[in-house]
């Protein structure tokens, strides 16, 4: 009959019978003959960044570049509201400690993180709450132009968007005024700006930034992103070109990628007036415009029947009016070398139409620089 030890020997005892647990398992371990073990990284939530899952080592983990995510999406009125203030929060952003810090805008509010979340930052007394999400996630691949593309485009199925096509995607959302870039503080930021309708709004809008950390140049042939860190490119600006503003024209939406931007509003109607050089097929842009308005797309030899003449600095520029149910694009194409200008007003038909004389006085008042 078993008798337990007394108490002067009891640690004796334990000490014993944990010695003889631990010999036990290492016996069992060792006859499985397992390798080190891995952690999968397996996204949390719908909204979580793309991240191509995969088996990754503690060293990994570690070590992976991680890419930065701000988002504000909201009813399309509160964004546009908040636009100034979301872009001054982008230009603030300091990276010099490893983390993002930044200046808040007068009136917003920040919360600390939870989850994905790095941070919360919210736009005070707005109703439903408006607020910008921090989120970071590990890089992966060799492809910065992808990673980007993939997380475009799940942002834009969250606004009842297709996914972007062909290979000159960045090129398309440039010109659509969906992707642009800016420098803060030495850190280059690709911002993104979308429209549509979620289950919660009709009318959406969301403001987005991607930052990624500096990595090497693409190993892969892909179309860059506006703006990379280890790639800077020259920026647009509107010396550029010359030309005459048309009365009642306004300085319009501010991009890296855009020459020149005005908008012209009347009550609730405005269009946007953008230029900028670009480039892509002429009949690819065009059928790609008419779809956005929901228009359908054209063959070449309809496209030419259709196209105006126009001269502008002493170059031939065809110029197309795709008139859609909501809203309309006027755009004239000016091929120079190996790209084009690209001239476009987009908006309400009524008031696009009132503007169509003021669009060609500006664009043959633009002069090339030499």
């Amino acid at each position: 009959m078993f008798s337990p030890p007394r108490p002067c020997f009891l640690f004796l005892w334990l000490r014993n019978q944990r010695a003889c647990l631990a010999i036990l398992l290492a016996l069992m371990l060792g006859c499985g003959g397992q390798e080190s073990i891995s952690r999968y990284s397996v996204p949390k939530e719908e909204n979580t960044p793309v991240a191509p899952a995969r088996a990754t080592s503690d060293r990994e983990q570690t070590e992976s570049p991680q890419a930065w995510f701000f988002k504000m999406l909201g009813a399309a009125e509160a964004v546009t509201a908040a636009e100034t203030q979301f872009t001054a929060l982008m230009e603030s952003l300091d990276f010099s400690s490893g983390e993002p810090t930044w200046t808040l805008p007068e009136g917003w509010s920040a919360e600390p993180g939870s989850q994905m979340r790095f941070a919360t930052l919210k736009v005070d007394d707005t109703e439903p709450p408006l607020e910008v999400t921090v989120i970071k996630l590990p890089v992966f691949g060799d492809s910065r132009s992808e990673y980007v593309r993939q997380n475009i485009d799940r942002w834009r199925g969250q606004l009842g968007l297709e996914p972007m096509e062909g290979n000159d995607w960045v090129t398309a959302a440039k010109e659509r005024g969906e992707v642009s870039a800016l420098s803060a503080n030495s850190q280059q930021v690709t911002l993104v700006d979308l429209s549509g309708k979620t289950d919660k709004f009709d009318e959406a809008r969301m403001l987005g930034a991607v930052i990624l950390p500096d990595m090497p140049a693409p190993a892969e042939s892909s179309t860059p992103l506006p703006e990379t860190a280890s790639t800077p490119q020259p920026e647009p600006s509107s010396s550029a070109i010359t030309f005459e503003t048309p009365e009642g024209w306004d300085t319009g939406k501010a991009s890296s990628m855009r020459a020149a931007s005005f908008a012209v509003t009347d009550g609730e109607q405005s269009v946007d007036i953008s230029a900028m050089m670009a480039g892509g097929d002429e009949l690819a842009n065009v059928n790609r415009w008419r779809g956005q308005i929901g228009l359908e797309d054209v063959t070449q030899e309809t496209l030419d029947e259709t196209a105006r003449e126009l001269d502008v600095d002493g170059q031939t520029a065809r110029l197309f009016n795709l008139i859609g149910e909501e809203q309309t694009i006027v755009a004239v194409i000016v091929p120079q070398g190996g790209q084009s200008w690209f001239f476009k007003m987009m908006g309400d038909p009524a008031l696009a139409e009132r503007e169509l004389a003021n669009f060609e006085a500006f664009v043959t008042s633009v002069k090339f620089p030499e």
